[in-house]
């Protein structure tokens, strides 16, 4: 048993030492190469207006603004090839010289249609958007709303 956590904790060591180097160095291309078509998957929750929005509302920080969302948006844009996930699960469209990215919302909110939806138009980006169903029929909110 010890040995067993000594060897983890040996390759976990090595991992990070090698992963922390390149990037002292500079090198995270290395790892990028080692990555070769394989594909991000970013994860988003909610996207709301800095203006409007009470900021007690998203104390545990899984929303962004439209402003830092439209940003993003247009740095995938154009440094990045966003698939749909239709496309990245039949690997069609997949480069092999730009990151391969695939934009998710989770949890369903109106904000995912109200405000990311058209920065997603705008850019022309593809997206997954998956909806919360025990909310809609059974109208409970998720438990970090209720906390919020």
């Amino acid at each position: 048993m010890r040995i067993h956590l000594t060897i983890n904790l040996l390759k976990y060591f090595i991992k990070s030492t090698i992963c922390n180097i390149s990037y002292i160095l500079k090198l995270p291309i290395l790892f990028g190469f080692l990555r070769k078509n394989k594909v991000i998957v970013l994860m988003y929750h909610g996207i709301v207006n800095p203006c409007s929005e009470n900021p007690l509302k998203n104390v545990y920080g899984y929303k962004i603004s439209s402003i830092q969302f439209e940003e993003q948006m247009e740095y995938l844009s154009r440094h990045c090839n966003v698939l749909s996930a239709s496309d990245a699960i039949l690997g069609k469209n997949v480069s092999s010289h730009k990151k391969n990215v695939i934009l998710t919302f989770d949890d369903g909110y109106k904000n995912n249609y109200t405000h990311a939806f058209p920065i997603l138009l705008k850019f022309k980006l593809p997206a997954l958007f998956s909806i919360s169903t025990g909310f809609v029929f059974d109208e409970i909110p998720l438990w970090f709303d209720t906390i919020e």
